[in-house]
C-alpha cells in the first residue's frame, strides 16, 4: 500500500443515526464539516486515498486483526459531564471526550490499528485522544458554550449510549464497515 493518505478520509467509529439526534442538532449549527462527514471518532485521521481498491486491501487486514485479536464490543456512554475543548491557535474545538473505561478500551483498539499502519502515524498528533467534535468556535466564547450545552444535557437528561462492534473506512461510495467478528 502507498502511503497516499489524505484529510479526506479516514478510519474511525460513525455514530449510528438512531443515536444522532443531539448530537447533530449541535453539529448542524457548530461545525463546519456537518456535510463532509457523519458524527465519528477517528481511529487514523488523515487514512489512505480509496484508490485501487485500497480500502478493500485495508478491510481484510482489519478483519484478519479482528480474527486474531477477538475484539469485543463495547459501549460508549456520553453525557453532559463529556463536554471538553481543544485549543487551537484561532479558535476551539467543541467536543465529547468518551468516560475513562470506553477511553481506555478506544485507545487500545487504536494502538492495535496503528500498528497495522504505521506509515499513517499522525506526526502532529501522536498521543491519541478519543472525541467525537461538535463544532468550532471562537476562542473567547468557547468555554460559554460549554456551558451552555453541558446545562441543557443535564437538564434534560440527555445521554448518547453507543455501542462501539465496527469500525469504518470512509469515505466510500457506502462506508466500509469491518465487525470485531471479521466480517464486512
Amino acid at each position: 500500500m502507498s502511503s497516499n493518505d489524505s484529510p479526506k478520509s479516514a478510519l474511525c467509529l460513525i455514530l449510528p443515526s438512531e443515536v444522532a439526534t443531539e448530537i447533530q442538532a449541535i453539529r448542524a449549527l457548530h461545525d463546519k464539516q456537518f456535510f463532509r462527514w457523519p458524527p465519528h471518532i477517528n481511529l487514523i485521521h488523515p487514512f489512505y486515498l480509496d484508490t485501487d481498491k485500497v480500502f478493500d486491501e485495508c478491510a481484510e487486514k482489519i478483519a484478519q486483526l479482528f480474527t486474531t485479536k477477538r475484539f469485543q464490543p463495547f459501549t460508549i456512554h456520553l453525557d453532559y459531564s463529556c463536554f471538553d475543548i481543544f485549543e487551537h491557535i484561532r479558535c476551539c474545538t467543541l467536543l465529547l471526550k468518551p468516560k475513562q473505561d470506553a477511553e481506555k478500551q478506544l485507545i487500545e483498539l487504536q494502538k492495535e490499528l496503528q500498528n497495522l499502519f504505521p506509515d499513517l502515524l499522525n506526526k502532529r498528533f501522536p498521543v491519541y485522544q478519543p472525541h467525537l467534535s461538535l463544532g468550532q468556535f471562537d476562542s473567547t466564547r468557547v468555554k460559554e458554550f460549554v456551558q451552555q450545552f453541558a446545562t441543557e444535557w443535564e437538564s434534560k437528561a440527555i445521554t448518547v449510549d453507543w455501542t462501539i462492534d465496527r469500525v469504518s473506512l470512509f469515505p466510500a461510495p457506502i462506508s466500509t464497515s469491518i465487525l470485531f467478528s471479521g466480517s464486512q
